[in-house]
């Protein structure tokens, strides 16, 4: 019987199973915000949620269990002790859910998993990609008019300035 086994299993064997969440685990700790499917994202939540609590005190005891979870990655534990852990709150509530849109190929329901502490490289990060989006819809436009202000030179009409 299956009395208090109330494990994700995901149709996955456990060795891809522990993969699969550490995987999840380590892009977490990278973006510190990742979208998946529901399932994965209610079992990846404890997981996080504990793996953050543990970083809060930092000592070598702390470092080696976090360790292989992290897959002995030095910048995300050196991340994950020095920018997230101090901004966690205490006794947990660190990883948040949000449920989003059905992914569109399949329609299986998605929710997005965040740390509730950013830290300010997760800003600087989006700040950079927002002004690079910018920058890119910048040059497509002026692209876009020198095309056009070629064209009607080529065609012989009047360039109106």
């Amino acid at each position: 019987m299956r009395h208090c086994k109330t494990k994700r299993k995901f149709s996955r064997t456990p060795a891809h199973r522990k993969a699969l969440l550490a995987n999840l685990i380590r892009a977490l700790i990278h973006f510190e915000q990742i979208e998946t499917t529901q399932a994965k994202a209610k079992a990846l939540k404890p997981l996080a949620d504990r793996l953050i609590m543990r970083a809060r005190e930092d000592s070598v005891h702390a470092r080696r269990l976090v360790a292989p979870l992290l897959q002995n990655d030095r910048d995300l534990i050196h991340k994950l002790f020095k920018s997230i852990a101090p901004l966690a709150k205490e006794g947990g509530g660190n990883v948040r859910l949000v449920n989003s849109y059905p992914r569109a190929g399949d329609a299986a329901p998605m929710a997005i998993v965040e740390i509730v502490n950013k830290t300010s490289l997760y800003y600087d990060r989006r700040k950079a990609e927002e002004a690079s989006r910018k920058a890119k819809k910048e040059e497509a436009r002026k692209r876009a008019e020198e095309s056009k202000k070629a064209q009607q030179a080529a065609s012989g009409q009047e360039v109106a300035s």
